[in-house]
Formats: structure tokens, sequence, C-alpha cells
């Protein structure tokens, strides 16, 4: 971004561009990981991935729930709305939450 004279940090499509390639790469890592884990989808062809996902109905959303830890994907935010939705189930409407904290940071 401080490259020279700034021209990428002026640039308007440059951190999408940035974002978009570690998007890119976190999701092939995840992807490398998740196909060297499951049983039998190693070196699969692109058509007998396809054949494979025909087949078993529950092989779809198992693949879409491994990529809930990519930031900023669907799956990422469902899971993410989950947890405040669990949370929020949990608040008594007689109690209002209260967040407390014994630390001396709020003394300086």
């Amino acid at each position: 971004m401080r490259f020279r004279d700034g021209k990428f940090a002026q640039h308007p499509r440059w951190r999408l561009f940035a974002f978009n390639i570690q998007m890119r790469r976190k999701a092939n890592s995840s992807a490398h990981f998740y196909v060297s884990k499951a049983l039998g989808l190693e070196g699969m062809t692109r058509k007998e991935l396809t054949d494979a996902l025909l087949a078993d109905q529950g092989l779809l959303p198992y693949i879409v729930r491994q990529g809930s830890q990519l930031t900023g994907t669907r799956p990422f935010w469902k899971n993410k709305s989950n947890s405040l939705q669990a949370q929020a189930c949990f608040l008594s409407p007689y109690t209002s939450p209260v967040f407390v904290t014994f630390s001396a940071a709020g003394m300086q």
C-alpha cells in the first residue's frame, strides 16, 4: 500500500483485488484440507466430483459448512447470525443485559 508514491492505496479497486486474492487463497487451503480429510474425494476430476455431488445429497451441505470459516462468505455470516440468535434466546425481558469488568482500564 505504501509502494513508492502510494498509487496502490489511491487506486479504487486495488483493495478489492487484494481482498479477492486473499479470499481465494483461504478458500483453496480450506478446500485442500477438506479434500485431504474426506474419504474418496482426493484426486477426483471435476466431472467425478459433479457425479459425486449428484449421487450423495448430504455432501453439498457438508462442503458448504466447511466454508463457514471463510470470513465474509454467506456461511460465515449465517454462522454468526445463528450464534447471536442463540445468545438472544437466553436474554430475559425482565433483566437488562449487563456487562461487568473488573479491570482498571476505565480509571485512566
